[in-house]
């Protein structure tokens, strides 16, 4: 396959984070990765209560979207995807994962990106349904 696998041995599988409220995007996540281990969570409180409960953050890769239960939110709302990227940031967890944001939400897209690497988070962005999974492990998107 020769993707680079996220700091993962090679026998362990891709410890992959969702968050989205469409089911048929998470179900396309799981098909371009299956075999690897997801957890998925379509809105912001819910993932954030799971997230607090970790010292160290168990993933490899986490896939963020900022509008979530069928809504457009503004950049701050506390409903959307960023909620979960400030409880990422504040949290401190070790900076091994990589952060794919993947809104069509153009303004808030751009704030969770920002915030994620101020923070030191390696972090990438592409509208879903613009990128592919070999994307994530090469220089495109940015």
């Amino acid at each position: 396959m020769g993707q680079r696998r996220l700091g993962c041995q090679a026998e362990e599988a891709v410890r992959i984070f969702v968050l989205d409220d469409d089911p048929e995007r998470i179900l396309w996540f799981m098909q371009q990765w299956a075999g690897e281990q997801f957890t998925c969570v379509n809105n912001a409180e819910d993932a954030v209560m799971l997230l607090r409960r970790f010292e160290v953050l168990p993933y490899d890769l986490m896939f963020l979207d900022h509008d979530l239960a069928g809504h457009v939110y503004l950049p701050s709302d506390e409903k959307s995807g960023y909620e979960v990227v400030k409880t990422l940031v504040t949290r401190g967890y070790p900076r091994e994962m990589l952060a794919f944001v993947h809104s069509w939400n153009e303004a808030g897209s751009r704030l969770m990106v920002e915030s994620l690497r101020a923070a030191g988070i390696r972090v990438k962005a592409a509208k879903f349904g613009t990128f592919e999974k070999g994307d994530i492990w090469t220089g495109s998107p940015s």
